[in-house]
């Protein structure tokens, strides 16, 4: 940002909190909801896959981030935190089927998680 001001130089006159807030905020919101518009489309066409990963943040809180990936991309859709549930196979089954619900199950090819002992269940 401050090398975008420093090339528009002296004269530049930065936008009201009013103009941010109401004018510019409107139209990012729009801009992003084009995007999320050709992501959705590029779902029902091709397809996407749903992707997690674990970590722990610097309040040692864990959480889990999704995202789905396509040919248009790969868009963060949610960050779930897992601090107060054990993260127990069936767990981690459960929230994953909700993701494929909410992105729709018709246009997920396959789910890609990290390898965690918790994550994976033998017969």
């Amino acid at each position: 940002m401050i090398d975008l001001v420093v090339v528009a130089g002296p004269g530049f006159k930065a936008p009201s909190l009013e103009s941010i807030r109401t004018n510019l905020i409107l139209e990012s919101v729009e801009d992003a909801m084009l995007m999320l518009s050709e992501f959705h489309s590029s779902w029902v066409e091709i397809g996407c896959m749903i992707m997690s990963d674990g970590w722990t943040d610097q309040r040692n809180r864990n959480l889990i981030n999704i995202l789905v990936s396509c040919p248009v991309g790969t868009m963060f859709l949610k960050s779930v935190d897992a601090s107060d549930k054990v993260k127990t196979t069936q767990i981690i089954c459960q929230m994953m089927e909700e993701v494929v619900q909410e992105v729709g199950e018709e246009h997920v090819v396959q789910i890609v998680t990290d390898n965690a002992s918790n994550y994976m269940v033998s017969s």
